[in-house]
């Protein structure tokens, strides 16, 4: 009984010397930063997957590529290029910089080394196994398509039946290069009926306004299989609305020709004629810079390049002449004076509607207190007000009208839509001398109600917690709801803080909604984790509180300790340590230094931490410094592999 006894307290003794020995001495061995290692950072190939993907400490890979991939890119990075060289195939290379081969059918095997000047050896090889497919001649598919503007609709797909496929370009866009690239490398392929070649071709086609058919045919290298592409590339409509000429005459006399002042521009939309002449009527001949686009002149349709008679009142006449493209979008207007005296450019009447589209019964006026002498305006309305209604008339009934560059008849009321934000609305006012008067109305829209809040943060079960969700838009003030709170848990329906202390750990769906003062209401679903303490696994991890630093967390739990200001030494973080659900076996915990995002050191330490309750490292530290401490367990690879927790 006595031998049991004391076997018994020869292990509570051990233990305890174990418990003293790691808090009072740093038993950890520091682990190296990535810059003292000598693997290889990165790994990759142009064409192909490496199998399996690529880790530093994995040193045997595979990649297999197509038959016609006749050249192949390998880029390899050093971890630590400022003492190490890196060899491929046994020939210095530079780090990052692809290396190109040509791959034989079957299996070509690399070598990639990482060579250390100090010692002059090798002291890592990665083996890169290339299999390059063998030839098909009865293949005629094609790889690829691509085009150097647009997107192919639908997107190219080596294994689907599609043969047909589209592209949009704009209007500006005269040509287009053409890429593809046959399956088989033992192919030929024609693009736009060109020359027959094998490989990747690339050509230039020229573009006509509308549809474009480019065929590329392929034929299988036993010339026994054909097979056509067809690429439809659609060259958008013109935006243009000039004019390239534009005469007026009386008869067809040359005498009978008009001055126009100042001479045609096609940049320049306003002109007179004085002509002392009795005249009752005008011809206009006005010529399209673009045939596609469509003309009116006086209101009425008009052809390119054929005059058109047009009746003149007495007095001064202004004739708008409108251009309008063959995007049917882009309109411009040259207004011509004739005989033009009176200067009145101003306005007479003025009347804005906003509709409200979730009542669009009851429109409201906006009261701008309108002024012809005053031009510029600006009021604000709800995020519901998704159009405006505009009634106008010059003060001049011969005056004309345009609104934001079209023209406008007074008797018509003009409907415009708003966006989100500001609209600014021109109104300009043509007198008969072709002078200018523009009113400017700004229009604020409001955003619509969206609550902006796209995440809660970590809560700690007995720790004090409290968080303010924001919204935008809609209409202040805002009233907030939610529901599903964990216990301990509240929300102010004014502010909308989450506030209190959690009484139970988990992972809660919250259901939160704001209402503004129109009564629209927008609800979002968050996430809120509440944890036993710091750490989101088997295990706690509690710093010890410590002057010279502050304790926080990361978003995933694990704790974070910043050094104070005016702190510049070596200092000790030590953390405690409870089990939640255990592991078999020992356990690391990982303590990593950074400054400025920078990491400065690592160190770990392995033990059943089962048993052993508390862990500590030291680092020299300056102010602002960060220490993240982290757990994983022998289940797992190099803690160094695992920067998703950090």
């Amino acid at each position: 009984m006595k031998k049991k006894n004391l076997k018994f307290w020869g292990k509570i003794f051990s233990l305890i010397l174990f418990v003293v020995g790691l808090l009072c001495s740093n038993i950890f061995t520091p682990y190296p930063t990535f810059a003292e290692g000598g693997n290889l950072l990165e790994l990759s190939v142009n064409e192909g997957t490496l199998s399996p993907t690529f880790a530093p400490n994995i040193k045997e890979y595979t990649a297999e590529v197509a038959n016609n991939v006749t050249t192949l890119d390998i880029t390899a990075l050093l971890e630590n290029p400022a003492a190490q060289q890196l060899f491929i195939q046994d020939e210095e290379h530079g780090n990052g910089i692809p290396w190109t081969f040509s791959p034989e059918i079957g299996n070509n095997t690399i070598s990639i080394k990482v060579y250390d000047p100090a010692t002059d050896e090798f002291i890592n090889t990665y083996t890169l196994i290339i299999t390059r497919a063998a030839g098909d001649p009865t293949n005629a598919d094609l790889k690829e398509i691509k085009t150097s503007t647009g997107a192919i609709t639908p997107a190219f797909d080596p294994t689907s039946a599609d043969t047909e496929y589209t592209v949009n370009v704009e209007y500006i866009i005269e040509s287009i290069e053409i890429t593809a690239t046959p399956a088989d490398s033992s192919a030929a392929m024609t693009i736009n009926e060109g020359s027959s070649e094998t490989g990747t071709q690339t050509v230039r086609v020229n573009l006509e306004p509308g549809e474009n058919s480019i065929p590329l045919t392929v034929t299988s290298g036993d010339e026994n299989a054909i097979k056509t592409y067809t690429l439809q590339i659609i060259r958008g409509p013109s935006s243009n609305a000039d004019l390239k000429g534009l005469t007026l005459t009386l008869g067809s006399a040359p005498s009978d020709q008009l001055t126009l002042e100042p001479d045609f521009d096609s940049r320049i939309v306003t002109y007179t004629i004085t002509e002392p002449r009795e005249m009752d009527r005008i011809n206009i001949l006005a010529t399209l810079d673009d045939p596609a686009a469509t003309l009116t002149i006086n209101g009425e349709t008009a052809q390119s390049g054929i005059a058109k008679k047009v009746p003149l009142d007495q007095g001064g006449n202004l004739i708008p002449i409108v251009v309008t493209a063959s995007d049917e979008v882009t309109e411009k207007a040259y207004i011509v004076s004739i005989n033009g005296k009176v200067s009145n450019a101003d306005l007479a009447t003025l009347q804005v509607t906003a509709i409200d589209s979730a009542n669009p019964g009851e429109p409201v006026e906006p009261d701008i207190e309108f002024d012809a002498m005053q031009t510029d305006y600006a009021f604000t309305v709800d995020n519901t007000v998704d159009r405006l209604t505009i009634a106008a008339s010059p003060a001049d009934p011969k005056a004309l009208l345009m609104l934001n560059g079209t023209i406008f008849p007074p008797e018509n009321s003009q409907e415009l839509d708003l966006a989100i934000g500001e609209n600014t609305i021109h109104l300009m006012v043509i007198a008969q001398d072709t002078s200018t008067q523009t009113y400017t109305l700004k229009v604020s829209r409001g955003a619509s109600l969206a609550i902006e809040t796209s995440s809660l943060p970590l809560g700690l079960l007995g720790d004090a917690y409290a968080v303010t969700p924001t919204a935008k838009g809609g209409k202040t003030p805002y009233t907030w709801s939610s529901t599903d709170l964990p216990a301990g848990l509240s929300l102010n329906p004014t502010t909308g803080e989450i506030s209190g202390i959690p009484e139970a750990e988990g992972t809660y769906e919250i259901q939160i909604t704001v209402t503004d003062a129109q009564n629209n209401s927008v609800t979002k679903n968050l996430t809120l984790q509440l944890n036993l303490g710091y750490g989101n696994g088997g295990y706690l991890l509690t710093p010890v509180h410590n002057p010279a630093y502050t304790i926080g967390h990361a978003v995933n739990g694990f704790p974070i300790m910043t050094v104070t200001q005016d702190v510049s030494d070596f200092l000790h973080f030590p953390v405690k340590i409870t089990p939640i659900d255990g592991h078999t076996g020992k356990e690391t915990v990982v303590f990593v230094h950074l400054r400025k995002d920078m990491q400065m050191g690592i160190n770990t330490a392995k033990t059943d931490f089962d048993l052993i309750p508390f862990a500590q490292t030291t680092f020299e530290v300056q102010a602002e410094d960060l220490i993240k401490v982290y757990m994983v367990d022998d289940l797992q690879s190099d803690p160094l592999l695992n920067p998703n927790i950090l």
